[in-house]
């Protein structure tokens, strides 16, 4: 609680939270004012019980005093809290990662090229080449159902 003294009169102010100060709605009305109304909770022992009447109480209060109380509960409001993120992931640079892809999807041709030249080796282009004779004829009996064209997506 946040005590001001004005005039003869103790005022007790809570703070507000966050969402409720983004929930004040403002109109014509003074911002100072109608955030010290939303945040007045006693004055010198009676409980305010709504924001209409907090208001009222204010009305009565000079400009140029309410503009001090104000000043002193913003004043003795505790510290804003800041929270920070620590250990957040950094990504790579763009141009740096697509680098390495284009240098790994090399590699991986590579490997291929070299499993295909043995195959070759081991079992001769013939029997290769009718290998892929066969998956072809059984791709066109099947009316390329599943089949996926190299190099385009299935969007």
């Amino acid at each position: 609680m946040i005590e001001v003294k004005l005039l003869h009169y103790t005022f007790q102010f809570r703070r507000l939270s966050w969402k409720e100060e983004f929930a004040l709605k403002f109109g014509k009305e003074d911002p100072r004012r109608v955030t010290l109304a939303a945040s007045l909770d006693n004055v010198s022992g009676m409980k305010i019980s709504s924001f209409s009447d907090a208001l009222k109480i204010l009305k009565s209060i000079p400009t140029a005093v309410l503009e001090r109380a104000y000043i002193i509960y913003r004043y003795k409001l505790p510290k804003s809290k800041i929270f920070s993120t620590t250990y957040l992931y950094k990504a790579p640079d763009p141009l740096t990662h697509n680098k390495k892809v284009f240098e790994d999807e090399e590699q991986k041709e590579e490997v291929i090229d070299v499993i295909h030249r043995q195959m070759e080796s081991t079992f001769g282009r013939k029997e290769l080449q009718e290998q892929q004779n066969l998956e072809k004829e059984i791709l066109d009996k099947s009316n390329k159902r599943g089949a996926v064209v190299k190099g385009e997506s299935n969007e």
